[in-house]
């Protein structure tokens, strides 16, 4: 635990340059100050929920740093638990405190005993981002708190220019950021986007070339059954493959042996005949499958199938290395845990993908809702469970049929935070080897 004063002027991370009645003056004032504020039962509730909720820290990490928690012990808590999420390993008593153990810090932290009480607190787990959400206000409160101290003693030296700077660092403070926006972008960041490759699709260049596809990317391709998502979803797989990247691609519809039947007429069909008599339980077009899919331009494609629960989907993505992922659909995909509120449950879900879009490009098909009479075709709201999904997502687009017309479909843009919506619909044509083309 912290002791009263030590622990104050390491939380208010205040330095002693000068002498020493400077210190001793600087000592006064803060045993003057009112108690700092933050609230334990906040502070454990988020610690709690953690080891309750394994996917409460995908939630949490977003808003907190470990800096954010007043109490020593939440800190090196906290600490343990980020470092078991970024290596995959599930966090619960047991993990954390082997992991506190190996950093020599369980003593500090409270020991096993406090791991144990912080159970008892009952959280509801459901409120996690409130309880962190007070938590990240609170420590904005004193990090406030530490710069009006510094501006006293600024003002004290008459240094004006001082005193200015420090209050807008204090006007900078917000929930998301503790960073000015003067020094918000770095040489750090130029490498990053420099090293982000874009990925473009030929068949498909003007949707591609509107919508961009990298790193930091969720992009919905939203319709009802059978309009061509999956299919529009491999052309850009295919696509992105040729390019380099290394594709990964969950499915709760498509089997293996469906996506197979899918490459080998992709591979082998051509635009003006189809391989519609590819039969799989053929020797002959099995063994083609197989040494199709043993050639180096399907080295860096994964394909998982019948993977539907959240915290195994996260841990597939995050053990490979994948510059895009699809996920075939959100509807079907669900917290291991049972969940009585569909809508929280899909909010998390979309709130994990947007989460994981920090390294790579994620994207996500999902179903519309059924059409009611006078409901605007092309309004988000025909998005199922579409509340996170606008709330979460980079770009959304909307596919359907074209009336009356065999093999064409049309695609619409209807959100893109980067460049803008395009507006109407624009045909693309399925040709015999399911390739599809603007």
């Amino acid at each position: 635990m912290m002791q009263q004063e030590g622990g104050l002027i390491e939380m208010l991370d205040i330095g002693f340059e000068g002498k020493p009645t400077d210190k001793e003056c600087r000592l006064q004032r803060i045993k003057k100050m009112p108690t700092l504020p933050y609230l334990l039962e906040a502070e454990q509730y988020v610690l709690a929920s953690i080891l309750i909720d394994r996917e409460a820290i995908a939630e949490v990490c977003a808003l907190l740093q470990t800096k954010n928690f007043y109490r020593e012990e939440h800190r090196y808590i906290f600490d343990a638990m980020l470092n078991l999420h970024k290596e995959n390993i599930p966090i619960d008593i047991v993990t954390v405190f082997n992991r506190l153990q190996a950093m020599k810090q369980d003593e500090f932290a409270g020991g096993l005993s406090y791991l144990t009480g912080l159970l008892n607190s009952i959280p509801n787990i459901s409120n996690v981002w409130y309880y962190a959400k007070i938590v990240k206000e609170k420590s904005l409160s004193r990090k406030a708190a530490q710069l009006g101290l510094e501006i006293s003693e600024l003002g004290a030296k008459e240094d004006l220019a001082g005193c200015k700077e420090k209050a807008v660092e204090i006007q900078n403070l917000n929930l998301t950021s503790d960073i000015p926006l003067s020094e918000l972008y770095t040489e750090e960041d130029l490498e990053r986007l420099k090293s982000s490759k874009r990925f473009f699709c030929q068949n498909l260049h003007n949707l591609t070339y509107r919508l961009p596809f990298m790193k930091g990317e969720v992009i919905y391709i939203a319709g009802q059954t059978s309009t061509g998502k999956t299919q529009l979803a491999l052309n850009l797989a295919m696509s992105f493959l040729s390019q380099g990247a290394k594709v990964g691609y969950v499915s709760m519809e498509l089997s293996k042996e469906q996506l197979l039947v899918r490459l080998l007429n992709w591979e082998f069909g051509n635009e003006q005949v189809a391989l519609s008599s590819i039969d799989i339980r053929d020797p002959r077009w099995f063994k083609y499958g197989q040494q199709l899919v043993k050639q180096d331009k399907f080295k860096d494609f994964y394909f998982k199938q019948d993977l539907n629960e959240l915290g195994e989907i996260s841990g597939w993505i995050e053990s490979h290395n994948f510059d895009v992922v699809f996920i075939d659909y959100i509807q079907m995909i669900y917290l291991g845990n049972k969940v009585e509120n569909r809508n929280y449950e899909l909010g998390k879900v979309a709130r994990e993908f947007r989460r994981l879009s920090r390294n790579r490009c994620m994207v996500i098909m999902s179903q519309f809702n059924r059409k009611r009479l006078g409901e605007d075709e092309e309004g988000l709201g025909r998005i199922r469970d579409s509340g996170e999904i606008e709330q979460t997502s980079t770009g959304i687009i909307f596919i359907q049929r074209k009336k009356d017309t065999d093999g064409v479909f049309q695609y619409s843009v209807r959100k893109n935070q980067t460049y803008g919506v395009l507006s109407g619909w624009q045909d693309i044509k399925l040709m015999p080897n399911g390739k599809l083309k603007e």
